[in-house]
């Protein structure tokens, strides 16, 4: 029996005007009140209204039920239970013109040469799993309770394959007692043979021995709890439980975590443990609501319970552990622990990328790992800033870069000269001194401490630097706390280093990979408004960057971080409340779904709400990178398809791919999750079968030459013509006329083939817009272009600088009939 807690969600300081047809789990009690004095009955559904499942799906339960012994002995699934389901329905349908059936005659129809005793155990597991994943829903335990203290008699109709007998026995393990005792009749629609939708009500009705009009039915399914009742004059609520948006946002949860664990609807549940909390809540439903309260709330407050069992861990293995939230990107995480705990376990500490390699540098090969990731980028200044080198010897090696035909080459020979080495181990070991100074004042720093490091992760790059000079020099250890880690080269001895919520002890490599590559929009919804430290003064002081974000930005952090906090106290209220069995694999699933669905499906209101985000690379730049930018997503898509739309240059990366995809299909989306997560090879062709043979000519001298291009299918009627530019081509005409009779052009530009579909592709391209003309095409309006005759076509005329077989022509154009 559950012992009840009060759960101070439920506002009973609603409005008692008149409700209508639908109620809101808030709107309960107003709802009743609107009948208290005219009804004799109250009618509940039980299912998703009395007592919820913690799953995302009734059916979900049965991953878990699968596992028990008695099942695993027989090769019994989850997919066999809900067929077996359907089919005793059917047969029921046949043999009594029954649109009902028993769990008995479930079982009998999965084992129909078991014995009486068998098919008793198969039940009983059953019933075992649901309690295990039933819990009591407080708004509705509260409605019971008013209901009975005004006299009003409780009755439960449910649509369900359990007898009155084993329903009484799933509520009695969930109600508190009191509730329990007050509810009087139970109705079970397999016992009377017919569900609420199909005259279930009147059964009710003759049993009751009382008017139709002095029973109100409340429940969750607006056919069987408010259609049916009302056909038999029962006064009728349906209960929602979610707004349009919330239920796009659970599905999407579902679709994602699916490319993350294939464990999930396969050997256990899916599980939504804090449906019923949203459900509370569903007043004023805000994009920051959605992106804080739902969506990163789930997120934080697992991380939050995983660094204070890592902290904990820790203090009983005497570890002297000291917690260490490096900012800015564990601002959220820090908060949210602080929330859960009511008071600090840790300090905000400015630890940055860009200042941990500065004090790692103590010998060549941490020199070479440090280049060997950058030196490609060719970003000089940067790199000299992130290697320590003064201004002077920065300026002398950038003067010397000038005129280099080989510049990353020729700055790796000039790093590697002895006096420029030592120059880089002596400042970056003064600097170390600067930021151990800086860590004694923080956390009162001494020898064998433990410093755990907590961060959102991925290879852990401040740990995995700094870890070897603190256990040399200081004797201080150093661990890491994240929320996604990562299996490097870096790191491989991460078992014994760090732990993460989402660890390659949980999901495989490429899973982790997936949810990190397109990672920036949870970096943005974490992060503090401050600055990035790039180093300390003598005192221990840390110095900031000059560069900063909107106000505009952070004002609209505030509010999602302010409702992420608010869902980390209500969910422990909840929880409490429900005395929901919980543990941190579930916690970690629902995290995960969240944290996926984040990234990949973002709902339209978010998405826009987000539009005018932006990123801060870090790392010694000055890189703002935009978030989202839904222009320059279509018209990649347009040009390239969706294979190659996301290959962009530093320049022009924005840092939510998935985003911009979204917002035209869903369908996008799913193929570049699937593509990261499955690491399939694909090439243009295979792309669509719908390739355009296009008749070109080229004019060399006095002679015609003719040939064929392919333009291949991108996106929303988009073609993408390559043509070859032939040598000393003084015309290349390409004969639309032929194959439309109305085309829209929307780009013509030239391209080194080598770069062709590559990140440096808009680099290597030239606009030759003005170098096109027409032939018997009359241009119409917005690039609408009208093929006057099947000769008619678009030529290419090109400058003496774009004679060069080593670039092709590529048009990008829409036939629209």
């Amino acid at each position: 029996m559950q012992h009840e807690t009060k759960m101070p969600l439920l506002a009973k300081t609603i409005s008692s005007e008149k409700i209508t047809a639908k109620v809101t789990p808030n709107e309960l009690i107003p709802a009743l009140n609107q009948y208290a004095k005219q009804i004799k009955v109250l009618s509940l559904d039980c299912f998703d209204t009395i007592i919820w499942r913690r799953t995302s799906e009734p059916a979900d339960v049965f991953y878990d039920m699968q596992q028990r012994p008695v099942f695993q002995e027989r090769g019994f699934s989850a997919i066999m239970r809900t067929r077996g389901e359907q089919l005793a329905y059917q047969v029921n349908s046949i043999k009594s013109l029954s649109n009902q059936a028993t769990l008995k005659q479930i079982y009998q129809t999965c084992f129909p040469n078991e014995n009486d005793e068998q098919i008793k155990l198969f039940m009983e597991e059953e019933m075992a799993a649901e309690i295990e994943a039933l819990f009591s829903y407080p708004p509705v335990i509260e409605l019971i309770r008013a209901a009975h203290a005004e006299n009003i008699k409780i009755i439960i109709v449910s649509d369900t394959y359990f007898e009155e007998s084993q329903l009484r026995t799933l509520l009695k393990c969930k109600l508190p007692a009191d509730v329990m005792a007050m509810i009087s009749q139970i109705f079970c629609s397999c016992e009377h043979g017919k569900s609420k939708t199909f005259g279930l009500f009147k059964n009710v009705i003759d049993k009751l021995h009382l008017p139709a009009h002095s029973i109100l039915h409340i429940g969750d399914n607006v056919i069987a709890d408010f259609e049916a009742p009302q056909k038999f004059n029962i006064n009728a609520f349906h209960l929602t439980h979610q707004t349009d948006e919330l239920a796009e946002i659970h599905r999407m949860q579902d679709v994602a975590v699916s490319f993350l664990d294939s464990t999930l609807r396969s050997t256990r549940a899916l599980c939504k443990p804090f449906r019923g909390l949203f459900s509370t809540d569903m007043h004023n439903v805000t994009p920051e609501k959605l992106l804080g309260y739902v969506s990163m709330g789930p997120i934080m407050h697992a991380f939050a319970r995983f660094i204070v069992a890592e902290y904990t861990s820790l203090q009983c293995a005497n570890k002297r552990p000291k917690l260490l939230f490096l900012m800015r990107d564990a601002w959220l995480p820090f908060l949210a622990t602080e929330t859960l705990m009511h008071k600090s376990i840790g300090t905000c500490t400015y630890l940055s990328r860009f200042s941990a390699y500065a004090a790692s540098f103590r010998q060549e090969s941490d020199v070479t790992r440090y280049l060997s990731s950058n030196l490609d980028s060719l970003r000089f200044k940067e790199m000299c800033s992130q290697l320590l080198l003064p201004e002077d010897t920065t300026r002398l090696i950038l003067k010397k870069l000038e005129n280099s035909i080989s510049p990353a080459l020729d700055f790796r020979r000039m790093i590697y000269q002895k006096h420029i080495l030592d120059v880089i181990f002596n400042q970056s070991k003064a600097y170390f001194l600067r930021l151990k100074k800086y860590l004694e004042k923080e956390v009162d720093l001494s020898a064998e401490d433990t410093l755990l490091f907590v961060d959102l992760g991925y290879t852990g790059t401040a740990e995995v630097l700094l870890a070897p000079i603190f256990k040399n020099e200081l004797n201080v250890n150093v661990t890491g706390c994240y929320l996604i880690g990562l299996r490097t080269p870096e790191t491989p001895d991460w078992k014994n280093t760090r732990n993460s919520l989402f660890s390659p002890t949980h999901y495989d490599d490429k899973a982790l990979s997936l949810l990190v590559t397109h990672i920036a929009v949870i970096e943005q919804l974490c992060t503090s408004n401050e600055s990035s430290v790039v180093d300390y003064d003598e005192n221990g002081s840390p110095i900031f960057t000059g560069i900063n974000l909107t106000e505009e930005q952070h004002k609209k952090l505030d509010l999602i971080q302010n409702e992420c906090l608010r869902f980390v106290r209500d969910a422990e209220k909840y929880l409490d409340a429900t005395h929901m069995h919980i543990n941190r694999e579930i916690l970690r699933d629902n995290a995960a779904s969240n944290l996926a669905r984040l990234i990949f499906f973002l709902t339209k209101p978010e998405l826009n709400y987000l539009a005018e985000f932006n990123h801060e690379v870090n790392l010694g730049t000055e890189d703002i990178l935009p978030l989202i930018d839904v222009k320059k997503g279509v018209d990649n898509l347009h040009r390239r398809g969706w294979l190659y739309s996301l290959k962009e240059n530093n320049k022009n990366k924005r840092m939510n791919y998935p985003a911009e995809l979204r917002s035209h299909s869903i369908e996008l989306v799913i193929n570049l999750m699937a593509q990261h997560r499955f690491d399939y090879k694909l090439s243009l062709r295979d792309i669509s079968h719908t390739i355009e043979k296009l008749s070109c000519v080229a004019l060399v001298g006095d002679q015609l030459l003719q040939f064929n291009a392919e333009a291949y299918a991108t996106y929303d009627g988009y073609f993408s013509a390559l043509v070859p530019v032939v040598t000393q081509a003084t015309e290349i005409g390409v004969q639309f006329g032929r194959n439309y009779q109305w085309v829209e052009i929307e780009s013509t530009t030239l391209i080194a083939i080598s770069h062709l579909n590559k990140e440096g592709e808009i680099d290597h391209t030239q606009d030759v817009s003005q170098n096109m003309t027409v032939n018997r095409m009359s241009y119409k309006n917005n690039g609408f272009f009208e093929c006057e005759h099947e000769s008619a076509m678009l030529v290419f005329v090109p400058s003496a600088e774009h004679k060069d077989t080593n670039r092709i022509l590529r048009i990008v154009y829409r036939p629209t009939f």
